[in-house]
């Protein structure tokens, strides 16, 4: 397992591609450091890239082999999470990126809005850490083709 830097300061290589990519974009550096220590704890052989805005989320896909899967938070700066989804969504090249919202908001227009939009799952974000986990790993489980086996 590995965990990366943003995508700024990534070189794009056939190295990155050894494991599935799992891409968290979330604003919110305490929020993304306890998503990749929950990541770390379940060992998996999967590769986590950490984004903090929008603008990032699709430069990243604009210029990176497309993830496994994207954990995209709705409350972002430079552009939204909705608006990512929505452009994500939109591209022919990007519409088969699975994403999962992974947001504080629990306001059921939006939790709509996102599932109609193409989001595959929307997870309130938990109030313990296990739940993180247990949230990661089923996302994991459900949505990645091939199964990981977790620790």
């Amino acid at each position: 397992m590995k965990t990366l830097a943003p995508a700024a300061e990534l070189p794009v290589t056939s190295a990155l591609r050894s494991f599935p990519t799992i891409v968290l974009a979330d604003d919110d550096p305490d929020d993304r450091l306890l998503f990749e220590e929950a990541f770390n704890s379940l060992c998996l052989p999967a590769t986590l890239v950490q984004l903090d805005d929008g603008d990032q989320v699709m430069n990243y896909l604009d210029r990176s082999p497309l993830p496994d899967l994207l954990f995209l938070d709705i409350n972002m700066p430079r552009k939204s999470g909705l608006q990512c989804l929505a452009a994500i969504k939109a591209d022919p090249r990007l519409a088969s990126v699975p994403v999962l919202i992974l947001s504080t908001s629990s306001n059921e227009s939006t939790i709509e809005r996102t599932i109609k939009g193409g989001a595959k799952s929307y997870c309130i974000k938990p109030c313990t850490f296990q739940q993180l986990i247990d949230i990661i790993r089923n996302a994991i489980e459900k949505i990645l083709p091939a199964p990981l086996s977790t620790a």
